[in-house]
């Protein structure tokens, strides 16, 4: 299943205190919002993050 998106998103994600998220972020720029933007370098296979 191919899941690749290009571009930038927003995604919320509810993460239980005692799980990991699963991601490894590289930062990217501040977006004119004030909001801090980051890149998705990696998503671990199984995690919350891949669900």
């Amino acid at each position: 299943e191919d899941r690749r998106i290009s571009g930038a998103v927003v995604v919320e994600i509810e993460k239980p205190a005692n799980e990991d998220l699963g991601i490894s972020l590289a930062p990217c720029h501040e977006v004119k919002t004030g909001q801090n933007a980051f890149f998705i370098d990696n998503i671990r296979q199984g995690s919350i993050a891949d669900r």
